[in-house]
């Protein structure tokens, strides 16, 4: 092991010490009835002293967006930001396949969707600002 692993490993030790100490009963820093939600990646990533030490009562793992849903989402969001706009359009002829994106984009959050969106956008007024001016309709 490293030094910067070890300084790390002792940084999240201390980080799961800090919060096994404040989330303990007899602490006195919340309120009864207070709930704290934590969230990780995996189960994997979960310190082993909050597990040892069961602070939490319950865990929930969430699946993420099936490729239906990513779809939906996909094309919610882009018709969503062209029609709050006079300047961007979709063109039927050359529809964008919110299928094939939402098969690219396995493993996304609804804010990672919006991200890409919000850029594809961005995208589309650069190229209508170089090509055409800022006047111009542009097409996604």
């Amino acid at each position: 092991m490293t030094a910067s692993q070890n300084t790390d490993s002792t940084r999240t030790t201390q980080i799961a010490e800090l919060l096994v100490s404040l989330l303990q009963p007899d602490a006195g820093v919340f309120h009864p009835g207070t709930v704290v939600v934590c969230t990780a990646r995996s189960a994997s990533d979960i310190h082993p002293l909050l597990s040892l030490k069961h602070i939490f009562g319950s865990t929930v793992a969430l699946r993420g967006i099936s490729k239906d849903g990513r779809k939906e989402v996909l094309d919610d969001l882009v018709r969503t930001k062209v029609a709050g706009t006079e300047l961007l359009q979709l063109d039927d002829n050359d529809a964008v396949s919110f299928l094939r994106v939402a098969t690219e984009t396995e493993g996304f959050l609804v804010s990672d969707l919006k991200d890409l969106v919000d850029r594809a956008i961005q995208q589309a007024a650069i190229r209508c600002s170089i090509s055409a001016g800022p006047a111009v309709r542009t097409t996604l």
